[in-house]
């Protein structure tokens, strides 16, 4: 439970209201994304000038690069990581808990002095923040695995996908490494802030809230979209548009906020932002008589 501390009682509240969505600007994505492709760049010049000097090497000589290559980024790696996740999840639960404040300000009127949390809120964080770290580790490792499997396949004789040289395939694969970043950045910015939600709303007594899309073509289950059906790891997301759904029961939705039925197969099965690179976003929706048991007045 939390405490919501205002400096005055509200004079009139309505009983039922839909209160602003609590989204992190896309700068906080931005600066994950910066910090991780440091890593990138360097782990990508470091690979580059192994499979470069792969042309006069032996394969034996090239092994032994690559050992090193391994052994000193398993060394810095964690800590590089560490950084950036601190960092990173700083900024997004700063982010969330002035907006949940802001949203507590508009529905109530008047001033949020401040909110007194649980300590399973910070808990919540650090776990998310070492799943963080767990990702950014697997940069160099990944990259490795993939250009280590091109050299090798040169020194075979193995003809290149698309007949491409060692050196463009190479390119392709940093390629590769780019996007794992961005993938990172983008996801976990969202999954973070989708918990922060979940659970700073349901210790202020907030637990129903309205789904909502972008309303583009790029929300999964669009028909005559980009991914026009969904799949296990992307449920379809355009039939949750303007559903009411529960913090609490993940596996159920409503019309009107009243009726509740069993979510179906095609549906998704958690909340919004929780699916791989989910953009969508929970509306929450204040009831009075829930919420003013979480609230005091300085």
């Amino acid at each position: 439970m939390s405490i919501a501390v205002l400096n005055k009682k509200p004079d009139k509240v309505k009983k039922s209201q839909k209160a602003n969505p609590i989204k992190t600007p896309k700068t906080l994505e931005d600066d994950a994304r910066i910090s991780i492709n440091k890593i990138v760049r360097e782990v990508n010049a470091e690979l580059r000038a192994i499979s470069d000097n792969a042309k006069t090497n032996t394969p034996e000589q090239t092994a032994a690069l690559l050992n090193d290559f391994k052994r000193r980024w398993r060394a810095i790696i964690e800590p590089i990581a560490d950084k950036i996740s601190k960092e990173w999840v700083k900024a997004i639960d700063e982010n969330n808990y002035e907006k949940t404040m802001a949203m507590l300000r508009k529905a109530f009127g008047v001033d949020i002095v401040t909110i007194l949390e649980d300590k399973d809120i910070a808990d919540t964080l650090e776990a998310m923040r070492l799943n963080m770290v767990n990702l950014i580790v697997t940069i160099p490792e990944e990259a490795l695995k993939r250009v280590s499997l091109r050299i090798y396949e040169n020194y075979q004789g193995i003809p290149m996908p698309e007949n491409r040289t060692l050196q463009q395939q190479i390119s392709q694969e940093f390629k590769t490494t780019y996007r794992q970043a961005k993938v990172i950045a983008r996801d976990q910015t969202a999954k973070i802030n989708a918990s922060l939600n979940k659970i700073r709303q349901q210790k202020l007594g907030v637990d129903i809230y309205i789904w909502q899309t972008m309303r583009d073509s790029r929300v999964v289950g669009k028909p005559g979209g980009l991914y026009p059906k969904g799949n296990d790891a992307h449920g379809n997301h355009y039939i949750m548009q303007g559903l009411y759904c529960k913090y609490s029961d993940p596996t159920v939705f409503s019309t009107d906020g009243k009726t509740w039925r069993k979510r179906t197969a095609t549906m998704p099965k958690g909340e919004p932002g929780t699916d791989i690179q989910c953009r969508c976003f929970a509306e929450p929706v204040l009831y009075w008589e829930a919420v003013k048991k979480n609230l005091v007045v300085a």
